[in-house]
């Protein structure tokens, strides 16, 4: 064909340099039967015009499937790259939450043995942290003797008569023998009471008796292991 005789075809494979949207393999091989079929249209045999241009179309249509295909795999490639996505992310999840749900345990366990630790036999002085503003102790000796605690709460008024270790239903329905009565061994009007101390660090259920109400009302008691001073053995 006419022109410069000495000049590379632009789409030619010694070319050093192509043009950005020619470097891609599928843009590459349209512009190829693109080039082919203009090539051969510009020739004066009609016959070979028309069986080139069959042959660019069949390529074209031939690379249309082979684009369809591919395209087929990469969307079952991403779906299931997303699929193993979101399975490590529940993976993920499970496990921490399988850490947390441990660590909370071992922390309960930990809290239910310290609870349930009973001091070497001695007197010890101790916190007591009550539920209610009008039940406050304000000192408490804790005795132990072979495992067994008592303890002597002293309270900051006098408004009650007796506590109950349980509820105030339960109380309504026990016997005086359960009963612990205020005392005033001390001679400084404050009422004290000895009761049994189950465990240490855990709320323990205990009626107070008012003089004025004439009933029984629902306390707590905590005995604070972590304020025990020794006394005396």
């Amino acid at each position: 064909m006419g022109g410069a005789t000495g000049a590379a075809h632009p789409l030619s494979d010694g070319v050093a340099e192509q043009p950005l949207l020619l470097r891609g393999p599928v843009i590459r091989e349209i512009a190829c039967s693109w080039a082919l079929c203009f090539a051969f249209c510009s020739e004066g045999d009609t016959a070979i015009r028309g069986n080139a241009n069959e042959d660019a179309i069949s390529a074209l249509i031939g690379m249309e499937q082979n684009m369809k295909s591919k395209l087929v795999v990469a969307l079952i490639l991403c779906m299931l790259m997303a699929f193993a996505a979101l399975s490590g992310c529940q993976s993920s999840a499970g496990s921490a939450s399988s850490g947390s749900s441990a660590a909370a345990a071992a922390s309960q366990a930990s809290a239910s043995a310290s609870a349930s630790a009973v001091p070497a036999n001695g007197v010890y002085s101790i916190n007591v942290k009550s539920s209610a503003s009008m039940v406050r102790v304000t000192s408490c000796e804790l005795t132990v003797e072979n495992g067994t605690m008592t303890a002597k709460l002293n309270l900051s008024g006098d408004g009650y008569e007796k506590l109950f270790l349980g509820t105030a239903e339960q109380a309504d329905s026990s016997s005086q023998d359960d009963w612990c009565m205020w005392s005033d061994e001390d001679g400084d009007g404050k009422y004290s009471y000895t009761v049994a101390v189950e465990a240490l660090d855990t709320p323990i259920d205990c009626a107070a008796y008012s003089f004025k109400r004439e009933r029984w009302y629902d306390r707590q008691l905590t005995f604070q292991s972590d304020t025990l001073t020794p006394i005396s053995k």
